[in-house]
């Protein structure tokens, strides 16, 4: 991935900088894995991207993953519209509807949805899972209508200091031979994008999310660690083995200092319209 020789400093939270030039290509998503990962998460970011959703009440959010945003949401509007591509995540988010939730089938790249059909648009740790996030975006751009006195875009990623995209940049990346994951190129391009679209009031804001190891002792923390982010990270992959391995050193030199987590923190990008009055 090749790095730019200046610095567009948009935010401090969309660093670190310098930025690469371009999109290092999405990430593999293993559900089994995605799904042991958030049984562990304590995650702060949901409630922060509801409160900013609070003045809404056409929702659509992109990625319904397990449902945990979806619902989220659905509680406090009492209704949301969520977009899965993986059929079998759609059906297992079909009994959500007894909350609010409707779910339908598709890809961020290309939403089955209208023009301007809602006043809001949500999409949570999705854009590094996407072969292609400028179109992502576009298209949550292009959902919302921009006349209404609520619109919004609403994306997170990872935040510049993040602990498990630092370990997989330093460890995993060269192993795997895998360009290094950099979630502030994300919103520094998506922010770009959406003022290009009419949504140039753009905010960040960092959200603590943290994956905890319960696990007794240093040793067995690791071990847990390194079996759910191989899991997580490279499902299938014919390295797998000696990724886990490569992580235990650094998980011993991190449980070592007492902690029981790793950090995942977030950050929320909002983009509205710029009102002039």
């Amino acid at each position: 991935m090749t790095m730019e020789s200046t610095v567009r400093p948009l935010d401090s939270l969309a660093g670190p900088y310098p930025l690469p030039l371009d999109y290092r290509g999405a990430h593999g998503l293993s559900e089994q894995g995605w799904l042991g990962m958030e049984a562990r998460c304590e995650r702060h970011d949901i409630a922060l991207v509801v409160d900013t959703l609070a003045g809404n009440r056409r929702v659509v959010e992109i990625g319904g993953g397990t449902g945990a945003v979806a619902r989220a949401v659905a509680d406090r509007l009492g209704a949301v519209t969520t977009v899965e591509p993986h059929l079998a995540r759609a059906a297992a988010m079909r009994p959500l509807a007894e909350h609010g939730v409707t779910v339908l089938p598709g890809w961020a790249e290309e939403l089955p949805l209208g023009d301007g059909e809602f006043d809001a648009a949500v999409a949570t740790w999705l854009l590094h899972y996407t072969d292609d996030p400028d179109m992502a975006v576009t298209e949550m751009a292009r959902t919302v209508d921009a006349s209404h006195p609520e619109a919004k875009v609403v994306l997170v990623q990872g935040a510049p200091d993040n602990e498990l995209i630092a370990l997989w940049n330093r460890t995993c990346a060269a192993l795997l031979g895998e360009p290094e994951d950099h979630q502030g190129y994300l919103l520094d391009r998506a922010a770009h994008l959406l003022a290009e679209h009419g949504f140039a009031d753009v905010s960040l804001t960092r959200a603590r999310v943290d994956v905890v190891f319960p696990e007794e002792g240093a040793e067995a923390k690791s071990r847990a660690a390194a079996e759910a982010l191989a899991g997580y990270w490279n499902p299938g992959h014919p390295k797998l083995a000696a990724l886990r391995e490569a992580l235990l050193p650094p998980l011993r030199e991190h449980f070592a200092t007492g902690t029981d987590r790793i950090g995942d923190d977030a950050v929320m990008l909002v983009a509205r319209p710029r009102r002039t009055a």
